[in-house]
């Protein structure tokens, strides 16, 4: 047992040791003229100097908050402000890892957590974040943090669930999430707080820079001037799909040009989205399904947003996580399944855009008519790891407490109430 329990050790030090030289690697890739970061330091920049963070790059589409908080960054040089921010994603990566590991209680990656760095420090979505300078890492290490403490500390949990909305939006849709179940006190802080966040901004800031952000996410984006890229294959949406699929664009000729049937089929299959993540949600969760109820949200979260990019898919490392302690604990028929399904997802998801590039005959046949379905197998991933978790979520769920406020927990297909140790 000691002499296992070595290898093991020397096997997470290694692991994390090539993790280190992987982050080293990555760190003299960054490149001034391919830097998504360049948005948010002009926009502090812009603040700082013209009053307006919104005055300059025509496809900067944050929430004005998001710039008063990278604020510092605007007293730098935009190198300078790279190299910085490229450290706070480490720091970040590293947060998220850790206590991803810690709120999974999965036992497999708490052995082998060196594996895990270094499985999650060479995905190709943690790559391109580190590299393009987004800011999914930081996001995912709030929504791991919301999830880490809804329970210890509600009014912390809802501040950042109000923080991460304030900066992306997106992740407000977890606040439905709360208002279904327990604790509910999280919604009602981050409602709050996220109240008396603008409100304070407006008092410093005034009015102005909310209605021109208003005016760059609706005016601009209706006359086509500095839109978004929808279509483009980075973009792992329902709307980023179908605006592939059906509607005429720089990125992919699509099967046809049909934007209203676009809309049509993405609203469809929003509304099915929505009711999935209801139906899991208004379920009471036992232990086991708490945590996967979550993921199945955080999925729909992503594919809800119309602008969701392939580096937002870091986060699928906690559902990922889940899954693990679930097969842990449960040992059924469908078992092999599970894994299966869960390989694939995760394979998926490795597959980064622009991996046609590869070969010019593959390029052309899966950016052209039906070749599109296969172009972004990534989209698929999510899809998969959504469905399983509303699966293994169901079969954690627990109804509500009865007589006496007690619980039953049933897990797979074996009641474990009442069952001694």
């Amino acid at each position: 047992m000691r002499k296992r329990k070595d290898h093991r050790f020397t096997l997470n030090v290694v692991s994390l040791v090539l993790a280190g030289g992987w982050l080293l690697l990555v760190g003299q890739t960054l490149d001034p003229s391919i830097d998504d970061f360049e948005r948010y330091w002009q926009a502090a920049v812009d603040l700082r100097q013209a009053g307006d963070p919104y005055v300059t790059r025509a496809d900067y589409f944050y929430p004005p908050f998001f710039v008063y908080l990278m604020q510092p960054f605007g007293y730098l040089g935009h190198q300078q402000g790279q190299w910085v921010w490229f450290g706070l994603n480490v720091l970040a990566l590293g947060g998220f890892l850790a206590l991803s590991i810690r709120l999974s209680r999965a036992e497999l990656p708490r052995r082998f957590w060196g594996v895990v760095a270094l499985g999650m420090v060479v995905a190709p979505p943690t790559r391109l974040t580190l590299q393009l300078g987004q800011i999914s890492l930081v996001l995912a290490l709030a929504v791991v943090g919301i999830a880490a403490l809804e329970h210890r500390a509600a009014l912390l949990s809802g501040l950042l669930l109000a923080l991460a909305s304030l900066v992306r939006l997106n992740p407000a849709f977890l606040g439905i999430y709360y208002l279904l179940r327990r604790p509910r006190s999280v919604a009602w802080w981050s409602i709050g707080m996220g109240v008396a966040l603008v409100v304070l901004s407006l008092l410093v800031y005034g009015p102005t820079h909310y209605a021109n952000y208003l005016d760059t996410i609706v005016r601009r984006n209706v006359d086509r001037q500095g839109a978004y890229p929808y279509a483009a294959e980075h973009n792992i949406s329902l709307f980023g799909f179908w605006s592939r699929m059906l509607t005429l664009n720089r990125h992919a000729v699509p099967l046809l040009d049909a934007p209203l049937l676009a809309y049509l089929l993405t609203a469809l299959l929003s509304l099915g989205v929505v009711g999935l993540c209801l139906w899991v949600g208004r379920r009471e969760p036992g232990s086991d399904g708490a945590l996967l109820g979550f993921g199945v949200w955080v999925c729909g979260m992503m594919l809800l947003l119309p602008t969701n990019g392939y580096y937002n898919l870091v986060i699928l490392l906690l559902p990922l996580l889940a899954v693990v302690r679930h097969l842990e604990q449960h040992r059924t028929p469908r078992t092999p399944w599970v894994r299966a399904w869960l390989v694939l997802a995760t394979a998926l998801i490795w597959v980064p855009p622009g991996w046609t590039s590869a070969h010019p005959w593959l390029y052309a046949s899966l950016h052209t008519g039906w070749g599109l379905l296969a172009l972004t197998p990534s989209f698929y991933g999510v899809l998969i790891f959504m469905g399983l978790l509303a699966v293994l979520a169901q079969g954690g769920a627990s109804p509500r407490a009865g007589c006496g406020g007690r619980e039953s927990v049933v897990g797979g297909e074996e009641r474990r109430a009442n069952i001694p140790p």
